[in-house]
C-alpha cells in the first residue's frame, strides 16, 4: 500500500498530479480507517470476556513446532520491509514493459 501511495504522489509526466494526489490522500485514509478496524476487531474477538468453561485452564503459549514454522515466514517479511528490492528487482523489466505502451 505505502509504495502504490508514494507512486501516487509523483505520476508520470503527463498524467494529472492533482487527480493522483487525490486519490493517494483517499488511500491513505483507508488505509488508515482499514488499521483502525481491524485492531478494534482483534481487540474483541482476542481479548473479549472468557467463556464460563474455560476459565481456570491454563494454556500454553507458543510451541517450538509453531515458532520453526512461522521462522522462516517472519525473517522474509523483515527482509522485505527493509530491502524491497529483492521483488522490485525481478518485476521490474516486466512491468516496463508492460507499462510501455501507457508512458510516451
Amino acid at each position: 500500500e505505502v509504495m502504490a501511495l508514494l507512486a501516487a504522489f509523483n505520476p508520470a509526466p503527463g498524467l494529472n498530479v492533482g487527480l493522483f494526489r487525490g486519490f493517494m490522500v483517499v488511500g491513505a485514509v483507508g488505509t488508515v480507517l482499514t488499521a483502525g478496524y481491524f485492531l478494534w476487531l482483534l481487540q474483541r474477538v482476542n481479548q473479549g470476556v472468557v467463556p464460563p468453561r474455560w476459565r481456570g485452564e491454563r494454556f500454553s503459549d507458543v510451541m517450538g513446532i509453531e515458532l520453526a514454522a512461522w521462522t522462516p515466514l517472519l525473517v522474509l517479511i523483515l527482509a522485505l520491509g527493509v530491502y524491497p528490492r529483492f521483488i522490485f528487482g525481478v518485476t521490474d523489466t516486466a512491468m516496463k514493459t508492460v507499462l510501455a505502451p501507457f508512458i510516451k
